[in-house]
């Protein structure tokens, strides 16, 4: 399997989002991995955001019906950053359903696994960085990184 990745950069951030292949086995777990990276020039750079992480991480179904926004805290936790030690992060789950929600089903077992499996078909995996320099609020940065996978 070869690695793919998708970056965004934002000033002084730059966002990864890496997966260990673009095509996965049905049944398989799926490796999933954010970096964040402070590029500038301060020795150390203090952010705010949410405190279930700065990176959330959610899936779309290409040309199908199953969505899976990824979701965070609405607290605010300081966080510490420095150039060369990005913030690296594997994928968890994070998120919710609805019971009414034709494809229940599908989200109740999702989310009961421990790993990343997802049904056969095309799957666009979106990465989302969003913090604040300094306090919250403050000025806000957001990035977005995106990759295609397909499982068989």
């Amino acid at each position: 399997m070869q690695p793919i990745q998708a970056e965004a950069s934002d000033g002084e951030f730059r966002l990864v989002l890496k997966s260990a292949g673009a095509r996965y086995a049905f049944g398989a777990p799926i490796a999933l991995v954010t970096e964040l990276h402070y590029i500038g020039r301060e020795p150390k750079l203090r952010l705010g955001g949410s405190g279930s992480g700065l990176v959330v991480v959610s899936m779309s179904q290409l040309g199908g019906p199953l969505e899976i926004a990824g979701g965070g805290s609405d607290d605010c936790v300081h966080y510490s950053v420095t150039p060369g030690a990005p913030m690296v992060q594997q994928y968890r789950k994070s998120g919710g359903y609805s019971d009414s929600d034709p494809n229940v089903n599908f989200y109740r077992a999702f989310y009961a696994d421990p790993l990343l499996r997802l049904p056969r078909g095309a799957w666009r995996v979106f990465a989302t960085a969003e913090f604040y320099i300094g306090d919250c609020p403050g000025p806000l940065h957001r990035l977005n990184a995106t990759l295609d996978l397909v499982v068989e």
